[in-house]
């Protein structure tokens, strides 16, 4: 089954399929958030919260070859908004 195959079952609910889509980003969006915010529990806490508001928004994902781009791109919003309110709390 193709990537975009996944991304349409994962769009209609297919839990198992946006699991077996996030297998395969997950590595990525952990070395993206290592970078910027280097402590362990804030990394794994990004990329958990990245997945929840993927799965919640994913319906909303217009083109299904963009998945990758998409992704990347819920992770650095979610991010730089902890950055926001790290800088803040300074």
């Amino acid at each position: 089954m193709s990537k975009e195959e996944f991304i349409k079952l994962a769009k209609n609910g297919c839990k198992t399929s946006f699991d077996r889509l996030m297998k395969e980003y997950r590595t990525e969006l952990y070395l993206i958030a290592k970078i910027r915010l280097g402590v362990e529990a804030d990394v794994e806490d990004a990329v958990q919260e990245t997945l929840f508001d993927a799965y919640k928004h994913l319906k909303y994902l217009k083109n299904d070859k963009g998945f990758s781009t998409w992704i990347i791109k819920v992770l650095i919003n979610l991010l730089l908004n902890v950055i926001v309110i790290f800088v803040k709390i300074k």
